[in-house]
């Protein structure tokens, strides 16, 4: 079966979105170059993306969160809360459970606008939060880890509203 043009582009894309080692400071950045080049190029950090690349200050700068190291706790269940009601990605939801894989390290920064949140002894404070880095929004969700929390339509919601957040659709 032959695959529609979008689909081509998409799979183009993602292959163009690899990392690859630069230099020989012995570590890895993305092949995101478009984002620095076009600083109003939005991005959507889900889980581990978070802690990607720990020797490259810009992800640090873009995440919000300058020192990335973490302590992980799997098979957690979470009671998230709603911090920011008036944010395009929680406006008019409520509070839910879900089952994730947790982290455990330091809160974004004071210019990053905390979304959702959770009261949990295996789990940082913060959830998922947005903010702009340059002209770009960000939004980072700190879930998303296997097929419970995927399954999970809060979780779904949350993201859509994020990418469309991010995509400045909404």
């Amino acid at each position: 079966m032959r695959r529609a043009h979008s689909e081509r582009r998409a799979i183009r894309t993602v292959r163009r979105l690899t990392t690859k080692t630069l230099g020989t400071e012995g570590f890895v950045v993305p092949s995101v170059s478009f984002h620095w080049r076009t600083p109003e190029q939005s991005i959507v950090l889900l889980h581990h993306s978070i802690l990607a690349y720990p020797q490259w200050p810009v992800w640090s700068e873009m995440v919000g969160i300058q020192d990335r190291s973490f302590g992980h706790h799997p098979e957690q269940t979470l009671r998230v809360e709603i911090a920011d009601p008036d944010h395009p990605v929680t406006k008019d939801r409520n509070a839910w459970e879900m089952a994730d894989e947790t982290y455990m390290m330091d809160e974004p920064g004071v210019d990053s606008e905390i979304l959702l949140t959770a009261d949990h002894p295996r789990s940082m404070g913060a959830i998922a939060w947005a903010r702009m880095h340059r002209r770009a929004r960000v939004f980072c969700f700190q879930s998303g880890h296997d097929n419970l929390t995927w399954a999970n339509p809060d979780f779904g919601e949350t993201v859509l509203r994020g990418i469309q957040w991010a995509a400045q659709r909404i």
